[in-house]
């Protein structure tokens, strides 16, 4: 038997839905093989149950298919190459039925008559449980390329296996309709089968948390008699409608795939570069073949300039002017060129060209979306808890979204396939994320790493399986950890989204106001509009605060009355920094800064003072740039240079604003961005005191990426940010006024970009970033002398644009953006 593996849309997806719904209810089988016998209509005299009236085939039966569903313990199959099945007696009122889970066999009896056949057929199975299934048991490509398309795993079905007999004196009876209809359920029958086989399907949803509409995944597996996989698993995407009415839902897939959001919001210059590349690469070409057209003695005409062309040995030109009437031609210049160096320079040039040309296109691709970007960085493994041998039998609590790494040796000397098999019958909340396995002697030291992936109490157990007798070096034969997985402190919302690719989210502020309540800034790259979300006690509600053609932050505060501002960019090009506040239900602009020759306040930070006056700081272009600084005067404002970034100038990149209890302004930023370093600038009261906190190590290096400053209560300052050359998260704290400590908090894969810090009373810091790697957001903060790391939300592609506030409690929490489902989320403390 073939069965249809398609990676997309089954051929006729509404009879195919109707036959899984038909199996899917409690009906006697001879229903569904009454379903299949109408459609007979090929020859006469089959209604009659024979097919004597077709020549070749007097005396044999018209075919009859059953569809029976097997009896089977509860429960999920992760895997059918793993799974059992032993022959049990199933009455069909005892069989169960669920909507959305099907599994069918097709066999073909053409030995009906004989003892064994008939053994066979009276024979049923019955599946063993095999734990909790995941999106990992699918292949990458096919979750990779839903969760691109803003669809997220949420469930697996439980495996029902279906056998169906096909009673006939002679397979190739089967007729037309009778296959197609087979054939729309996922199969094709072929003369290949033997009296029975078996097939189980799996139902793996997964839902749009953003349209609400699903998508589901059907694996198909064919089994032997045992249960033991025979072949490949196929896979079938369905079209998105709910499989309790076989009706198409609302909303279609969207097809955009995912890749890191572009920093200008805009694909503009990208596509100059390769539009200018071009035609530079034309104009080379031409010059190429044009010069081997080019003969001795060919002449040009430019005003009063004629051009002779000497081609005897090389390249010669000859350049005249007309003198005065009478006088002739006037020899003004000569150039002679060697042939051989002017062709090689010209190809040369060409393949250069092509090169960048190839770079630009895969840039402008990658802007686009039309492709992910090339990353050749390997994952690490990052886990809160390991264990081994000595850890079996114990009971290791860990938190919601936790990784566990366990190793085991297998002794492979005796038997080459000697194998631990992990069996998560008691464990459907563990992931399996990744496994590896490492020969060390006549060891093979097999490695898993299991995400904590829903809260509750979990059995992990590993089995050692092996032909040979068990060898002395292996302790145990069977290795179990008791996991109860806390719901963790974090309670995960959508606050905006947006239909667009470029999503909505980027560049978030979180600020509370003094009741307590949460707000956050944002821009909407979909739709150049700055945003601005608050919570109404019940939900998030969301609204346009200002357009924007472009910015690369935005900075939320309140004022001592209360009332929200935000400080933004409003373009890209020549784009000015803005400051927006809220009276009532409106919003009302002012332009703090011109952006005459460069973008002012694309990164901006802004904070009021003790007496409520808004100040700003901000760079003011994207080339040569200066670090800035603005303060309200009345109605005006008023502009100062801290940092012009020496004799170049490239600085003030991703400023973090902050008074300190005595008023004064301080502020980290980046100086330049390339072979860049962390900067602080403290206002003395007298002037700007600036102190390079950080260059990586070396003029080479880059650090101090996407900064944020926080005090402590003794008055000290702390900065995190992103460190670009090593990839690490790193964080810097002012010590006793003598200098700066600098220590790594997370430098596993790369991490740390769009960090964002806070400080409790306690002066425990707070940080949330990005891992790059994971595509996740992450958390860390500080217990003694230990970082404690956890991952917050690893649902897709998210955790970019982070921004971390505490509550009045004390407790963080995090704005930030989600790429996969082109939202604004919010991951709130609900310890």
């Amino acid at each position: 038997m073939v069965i249809l593996g398609h990676r997309h849309i089954f051929s006729s997806i509404s009879l195919a839905v109707a036959v899984l719904f038909l199996l899917s209810v409690s009906v006697h089988p001879a229903m569904a093989a009454d379903s299949v016998n109408k459609m007979t209509t090929d020859c006469a005299g089959c209604s009659a149950g024979d097919l004597s009236s077709v020549p070749g085939f007097e005396g044999k039966k018209v075919p009859v298919t059953e569809i029976r569903e097997v009896t089977q313990n509860r429960g999920t199959n992760v895997h059918p190459a793993t799974n059992r099945m032993s022959s049990a007696a199933a009455a069909p009122a005892t069989q169960l039925h669920q909507i959305g889970t099907v599994s069918l066999s097709v066999a073909d009896p053409r030995t009906e008559n004989s003892a064994t056949a008939q053994g066979k057929q009276s024979a049923t199975l019955q599946a063993a449980t095999d734990g909790a299934g995941s999106s990992g048991d699918l292949p990458d490509a096919i979750t990779a390329n839903l969760s691109s398309e803003g669809f997220v795993f949420t469930s697996e079905s439980e495996v029902h296996l279906y056998e169906t007999t096909l009673t006939s004196d002679d397979f190739l009876s089967l007729n037309s309709s009778q296959k197609d209809t087979l054939a729309a359920a996922g199969f094709i029958s072929a003369s290949t089968d033997t009296i029975r086989s078996y097939r189980d399907v799996t139902y793996y949803t997964f839902a749009n948390q953003t349209t609400g509409s699903e998508i589901y995944v059907m694996a198909i597996q064919q089994l032997d008699a045992d249960g033991n996989a025979i072949g490949d698993r196929h896979y079938s995407v369905s079209p998105e409608f709910p499989l309790q009415s076989g009706a198409s839902h609302a909303g279609t897939a969207r097809t955009a795939a995912a890749s890191t959001i572009d920093r200008n919001g805009s694909c503009f210059w990208n596509w100059v570069s390769v539009s200018l590349l071009i035609v530079v690469l034309i104009i080379d070409l031409a010059v190429l073949i044009s010069s081997g057209t080019l003969a001795d003695g060919d002449t040009f005409y430019f005003g009063e300039y004629r051009v002779i062309m000497d081609m005897e040995y090389d390249l010669g030109i000859n350049i005249y002017r007309h003198g005065k009437t009478g006088s002739g031609l006037i020899r003004v210049k000569d150039y002679e060129i060697d042939r051989d160096v002017f062709y090689a320079a010209g190809i040369l040039t060409g393949l250069v060209i092509l090169i960048l040309l190839a770079y630009e296109i895969y840039k402008l691709g990658v802007c686009m979306k039309w492709w992910d970007e090339i990353s050749w960085d390997s994952v690490a493994w990052t886990y809160q808890e390991r264990a081994g041998y000595a850890e079996n039998g114990k009971t290791l609590p860990v938190a919601l979204h936790d990784r566990i790494a366990i190793a085991l040796p297998a002794n492979t000397s005796a038997d080459k396939n000697a194998a631990w098999v992990p069996d998560l019958t008691g464990a459907g909340g563990l992931v399996i994320k990744d496994t590896k396995n490492e020969t060390l002697g006549n060891s093979t030291i097999q490695t898993w790493l299991f995400e904590a992936d829903k809260e509750g109490p979990q059995q992990l157990t590993v089995r050692y399986t092996t032909t040979a007798p068990i060898p002395p070096d292996i302790p145990t034969t069977t290795f179990t950890l008791l996991l109860p997985v806390l719901p963790g402190n974090w309670k995960i919302a959508f606050v905006d989204n947006s239909s667009s690719r470029y999503g909505t989210g980027l560049y978030t502020s979180l600020a509370f106001d003094p009741a307590g309540t949460p707000h956050i800034s944002s821009y909407d790259a979909g739709n150049g509009r700055i945003r601005y979300s608050s919570w109404n006690g019940t939900g998030w509600e969301s609204g346009t605060v200002a357009n924007s053609a472009g910015t690369y932050s935005t900075s939320l505060a309140f004022d001592k009355t209360g009332n929200p501002a935000i400080s933004f960019g409003d373009g890209y090009h020549f784009g000015n920094l803005m400051f927006a506040t809220k009276n009532g239900m409106n919003w009302e602009t002012d332009t703090v800064a011109w952006g005459l020759a460069g973008d002012a306040g694309q990164d901006s930070s802004l904070a009021f003072d003790k007496n409520g006056v808004p100040h700003i700081t901000y760079n003011d272009g994207q080339s040569y740039a200066t670090l800035k600084y603005a303060t309200r005067s009345g109605t005006n404002w008023e502009t100062f240079e801290i940092d012009i970034g020496g004799f170049l100038g490239d600085t003030g990149y991703g400023s973090s604003l902050k008074f300190d209890d005595g008023g004064f302004p301080h502020v980290a930023y980046t100086n330049g961005k390339s072979y860049a370093s962390l900067r602080y600038a403290e206002n003395t009261g007298t002037g700007w005191d600036v102190t390079t906190v950080n260059n990586g190590g070396g003029l080479l290096e880059s650090t101090g990426f996407t900064p944020s400053l926080a005090f402590d209560s003794k008055g000290f300052p702390h900065v995190s940010y992103y460190d670009a050359s090593k990839k690490d998260h790193m964080y810097s704290s002012w010590w006793n006024g003598i200098g700066w400590v600098t220590e790594t908090v997370d430098h596993v894969n790369d991490v740390g970009e769009f960090s964002s810090l806070a400080i409790d009373a306690n002066n425990n810091p707070h940080i949330s970033y990005y891992d790059a790697s994971n595509h996740e957001l992450r958390y860390a903060t500080k217990i003694g002398d230990t970082w404690i790391k956890r991952t917050i939300d690893n649902d897709g592609k998210v955790g970019q644009f982070s921004s971390l506030a505490l509550d009045p409690a004390g407790h963080p929490c995090i704005a930030y953006f989600d790429d996969t489902h082109h939202a604004l989320k919010y991951a709130g403390w609900a310890a």
